[in-house]
């Protein structure tokens, strides 16, 4: 065994961050037992030795746990620890904490990936998690340049966007170096004098006639325009011309134009002169300029594209080259200065012919006497159609990447967040206990399962003490074949005070939809259970079963105030976001393009996630050009009826009394917007349902109720409605029915365009015209929703 001559440092308690301190001191404590062959010792020793290492503070944390050191193993020592240290995690703090974490001024790379991986653990992102730390490195590193690498190489991993992020580091610092490099040896470097710095009027200080007079052989700073012997006047100082460092205006090498104006001048003052506020000509050593090549005379000359610019800038020495006369250069109105203010010359402007992209174009430039770069405005980089104006920069998000960044809101049963669900009873109400029902032997072990997991999940929570309200179990089976739990209510619905809410009519859904291309449908996952009951309003919900006595703690099913209190929430959260129709748990959600589709898809999905509503993505379906909703078929052509609904109706027998007669006619007149003629086609049917008429069904039934069927196979697509295209009513009566057809140009019908009544004793008295207008206003009081009559 090796001899223990490494020591730990005690665990810092003074650390902001005490669970991973604890974790980093525990590995500390693991790789010193590895160090030295101590993993396979007794549990009384490694525990004596994380109490000798763990500090003195700490053993205070020890005692408090009341621990016999005797019988005290090291595994259970570390999760008595570990409890302590490692506070319940609230994952939307941990998340917040984790978005809003940005790169410090100073901060290097490796410390913030380090950080924010550190912080990303208790966040629970799951296969996420390594997408969303790309992402977030991607916004929140301090460096622009970096994000704009990032953006446009695109990495996949957080590595590949880590190693931009360092190559573009490595670089800046690299060429930092050179340029430090460059000031130490420039003085090095003998030249004799530019013709500007001869023209530099000299100092008269004593300090530079007794340097001028020591020796003709010292050499010229070209930094300060001075002779010095030490430090340099201009390190550190700022140049005014090229906005560099480390040297003065009067000695700058640079001939590039970095700021040019053009002052009107005294002459000519009228509103026919141009004004330029000023000409930018941007260098950047971190990225290239945009230049494009144009024919003027035939002669290929180079540009920099510059939005900031207002005119256009052309060297006397490029004009020179173009083999023009000077006499096509006319007098300028305005005059260049520098940013300092030094004057530039102005040889004059002039309208050139231009070549660019096979199309000729004449521009007027304006000619300096100085040798620079060419610069093309503004103005005609629009005309050149080499720039566009843009006035908001929108990326196009693909629906399937919304889904997938948003995939945790499609697991698991949310909960909405801030509100508890408050049964009201109504005065004087009796309480009611129901016996247990009998539950066949082959469900038993499903239902007993089922409820585990409904208890774990915190629905519902078994009840020891006595209650006044118990309801029944009620068992069905849900279309993949699981169980699901119901209670029977009847009794407690009747004591049940309902919070009225207005639900919106299929005709006030599809009357929104006109010009929607394409749609999503989202299925709330078990919408009811994500409302929380009150304590008083989960004991009115308590339940019996063969395994004893339960309450809901969630919303149950069957609870008739249940919809209106569901729908009434989802419509408060989510009824201000344009392109979102809501009846109940089902969302419909649209738009005219794809980019607003996308854009109002994602205001839902993080409205849900704001409030911790969960959705079924097995029922939900994504940015399709067609989607099933209440029954019915939404595409960008209209609205159709839902094929299995028809299926349905087709697959009806023939009825055998009143009651089924009714049960048909009743899923038809479902269907009425789409069916023509419907009173008449079910005139006959319609005879039998009077309390006067015996039942006897005869082959003129048989003949329509089969004659029905083949005309709802066939029925068409009704457009939607628009209140800015032209409405057009078609009404018509005869002795038996009266009917209307409500349907814009070219014959394209509304949904419910055809509404049809069937005349009875009272109205078959009226007049024909008294019967057409009877039709108009219930037509114009119902199918259209804005109209008022």
């Amino acid at each position: 065994m090796l001899p223990m001559t490494i020591t730990l440092a005690p665990i810092d308690l003074s650390s902001n961050n005490l669970p991973l301190a604890w974790k980093k001191w525990l590995t500390k404590l693991k790789v010193y037992l590895r160090a030295n062959n101590l993993e396979n010792e007794t549990d009384s020793r490694k525990v004596a030795i994380l109490l000798n290492f763990i500090g003195s503070e700490a053993l205070e944390i020890y005692y408090s746990f009341g621990l016999d050191l005797d019988d005290l193993s090291f595994d259970d020592l570390c999760n008595k620890f570990n409890n302590y240290f490692t506070p319940t995690i609230n994952i939307t703090v941990e998340r917040h904490k984790l978005f809003s974490r940005k790169q410090g001024p100073n901060e290097s790379i490796d410390t913030y990936v380090t950080d924010i991986k550190n912080i990303s653990h208790s966040c629970e992102f799951g296969a996420l998690r390594e997408d969303l730390l790309k992402d977030i490195f991607s916004w929140n590193c301090n460096n622009p340049y970096y994000k704009e690498r990032i953006l446009i190489e695109k990495p996949k991993t957080l590595d590949d966007a880590i190693n931009i992020a360092k190559r573009c580091e490595a670089t800046k610092q690299q060429t930092k170096a050179l340029e430090d490099a460059s000031l130490h040896f420039i003085g090095r470097v003998s030249r004799s004098p530019s013709r500007r710095e001869a023209a530099i009027p000299r100092s008269t200080t004593k300090y530079q006639r007794s340097a001028s007079n020591t020796s003709s052989s010292r050499n010229t700073c070209d930094r300060c325009g001075q002779v010095h012997r030490y430090k340099c006047p201009a390190k550190g100082a700022q140049c005014r011309k090229c906005k560099k460092f480390n040297h003065f205006a009067h000695v700058c090498r640079s001939k590039l134009i970095k700021r040019v104006q053009c002052e009107e001048t005294n002459i000519l003052k009228n509103n026919n002169s141009l004004y330029v506020g000023s000409i930018y000509c941007i260098q950047n050593n971190e990225s290239k300029p945009w230049n494009v090549d144009i024919l003027i005379n035939h002669v290929s000359v180079n540009f920099i594209l510059d939005t900031g610019a207002d005119t256009n800038i052309i060297s006397i020495h490029t004009f020179n080259t173009l083999n023009m006369s000077h006499d096509t250069i006319c007098r300028s109105p305005n005059k260049l200065s520098t940013f300092s203010e030094e004057a530039i010359p102005l040889v004059g402007q002039c309208q050139l012919p231009i070549t660019f992209k096979n199309k000729c174009y004449t521009v007027k430039f304006h000619i300096v006497d100085i040798k620079c770069q060419n610069i093309i405005g503004r103005d005609t980089c629009r005309s050149l159609n080499l720039v566009k104006k843009v006035n908001s920069v929108s990326f196009q998000i693909n629906c399937q990447d919304i889904v997938k960044s948003n995939a945790d809101l499609f697991e698991g049963l949310g909960c909405l967040a801030d509100f508890y669900c408050e049964l009201t009873l109504k005065p004087n109400a009796t309480p009611f206990i129901e016996a247990c029902r009998r539950v066949p032997f082959q469900l038993q072990q499903p239902l007993k399962q089922e409820l585990e997991a409904m208890e774990q999940s915190g629905v519902i929570q078994r009840v020891e003490e006595p209650t006044e309200w118990v309801s029944a179990l009620v068992l069905t089976s849900k279309k993949n074949g699981k169980l699901r739990l119901c209670i029977d209510p009847r009794k407690l619905n009747q004591a049940i005070l309902r919070s009225h809410f207005q639900f919106p009519t299929l005709d006030e859904i599809k009357s929104s939809l006109a010009g929607a291309q394409y749609f999503t449908t989202l299925d709330a996952n078990k919408g009811y259970w994500m409302l929380k009951l009150t304590e008083a309003s989960s004991k009115l919900c308590t339940f019996i079963t063969p395994f004893g006595r339960y309450r809901f703690t969630r919303l149950p099913f069957g609870i008739n105030a249940a919809p209106e209190i569901f729908h009434r929430e989802m419509v408060k959260r989510f009824g201000d976001i344009d392109g979102v129709k809501i009846m109940m748990d089902d969302f419909l959600i649209y738009g005219r393009t794809i980019d607003e589709h996308n854009e109002r898809l994602q205001k839902v999905l993080q409205r849900a996630r704001q409030i911790n509503l969960r959705f079924n993505k097995e029922k939900s379906v994504f940015c399709q050009e067609q989607v099933k909703y209440l029954g019915h078929i939404f595409s960008k052509a209209g609205v159709q009826v839902d094929k299995s609904k028809v299926e349905a109706i087709c697959n009806m027998r023939s009825p055998k009394n009143i009651t089924e007669l009714q049960r048909f006619l009743g899923m038809v007149n479902y269907l009425s917007p789409f069916i023509k003629n419907l009173s008449q086609e079910i005139s006959h049917l319609r005879t039998l349902l009077s309390k006067d008429t015996v039942w006897c069904w005869s082959d003129h039934h048989e003949a329509q109720f089969n004659n029905i069927k083949k005309i709802i196979s066939s029925t068409p697509v009704l457009t939607y409605y628009d209140p800015n295209r032209e409405l057009i009513l078609s009404v018509d009566s005869s002795k038996d029915a009266m009917g209307a057809v409500l349907s814009h140009d070219n014959n394209m019908y509304l949904p419910r365009g055809r509404k049809g009544k069937e005349l009875f004793s009272l109205k078959r008295e009226m007049l024909h015209r008294v019967r057409i207008l009877f039709i108009v206003c219930n037509v114009l009081s119902t199918v259209v929703p804005s109209s008022s009559v």
